[in-house]
């Protein structure tokens, strides 16, 4: 049986972060790595059918800030955050509303799959970055914790993965 077309973004998004083995877990249907020592999840749901072609929901999500107890003071900080937000949004976390978290999403479809990919792979590893320094600089803010975590084999990264330097080695140079 042919993987299906949201599973082949998985891999493609998968191998163009040329993430290592040794700091990813694989899903059914994605799979969570460790850049450094916040955890990102990449996934893509079952597709629905719209207006006769196949879709798939892909989404990115990265912790960042655990323990929160928001209060008024933290919904403004949150709104002046996401003022310059770029290709994510903050949101808490579904299972747990003490978690805020930084969300993706995009939808993909045989017709736009090569412009989905691309501002897929880039979207999710912006967000890697930014999840990282985001949670140094607010976790006293908002009096929280910063959502770290290890890999359940490999443990806590010593060093974090180069690639959370494509915006200084990559992007801004270009």
């Amino acid at each position: 049986m042919s993987k299906d077309l949201g599973q082949e973004v998985i891999d493609f998004v998968f191998e163009q972060l040329q993430i290592d083995e040794k700091w990813s877990i694989r899903e059914e249907r994605g799979f969570k790595w460790w850049a450094g020592n916040l955890a990102q999840s990449i996934t893509v749901e079952e597709s629905k059918n719209d207006l006769g072609s196949d879709v798939y929901k892909l989404q990115a999500r990265t912790g960042i800030l655990k323990n929160i107890n928001p209060d008024q003071k933290f919904y403004n900080l949150i709104a002046e955050m996401m003022r310059f937000s770029t290709l994510s949004g903050l949101t808490f976390n579904p299972d747990d509303k003490s978690r805020l978290e930084m969300v993706t999403t995009m939808w993909v479809h045989d017709d736009n799959r090569p412009l989905v990919e691309f501002f897929f792979v880039m979207s999710a590893i912006i967000q890697n970055v930014e999840a990282h320094i985001m949670a140094n600089m607010y976790s006293e803010s908002f009096s929280a914790e910063i959502d770290e975590s290890a890999h359940p084999t490999s443990g806590l990264r010593e060093e974090t993965d180069g690639m959370l330097e494509i915006i200084t080695d990559v992007i801004r140079p270009k």
